[in-house]
């Protein structure tokens, strides 16, 4: 079972002008750091409608050990600041999500603890 982390980190647009359309891979390039030597990030994209209805369009969960390549794992020095990037994969809905204009886009990026 997983435990609650209170530290969420949220980052939204305002609302959209226009309808926005999202396809293919979602990447989230961050610079973190742990207190320990190996930490999982959950990372979200969030499309937020005007009535305040939230439809999530890719979820990634991803360990810190494997930010160089699934074949290539490696800790991290504890307290120390370390580039990664994320990849979601595709999109739900065959890859393709429209997000109406009015709505906002919302990323948000938390930590994992098992």
């Amino acid at each position: 079972m997983l435990k609650p982390v209170r530290m969420c980190f949220v980052y939204s647009t305002g609302a959209l002008t226009e309808d926005t359309e999202v396809t293919g891979p979602i990447r989230a390039k961050l610079f973190a750091a742990s207190s320990a030597p190996d930490t999982d990030f959950m990372v979200k994209l969030i499309d937020v409608w005007p009535d305040g209805l939230l439809s999530v369009c890719a979820t990634v969960w991803f360990a810190l050990r494997f930010r160089e390549g699934m074949t290539q794992p490696s800790l991290i020095e504890p307290g120390e600041f370390t580039p990664m990037e994320l990849i979601a994969g595709y999109l739900v809905s065959y890859s393709r999500w429209v997000i109406a204009s009015a709505s906002k886009l919302l990323r948000g990026v938390s930590q994992v603890q098992p």
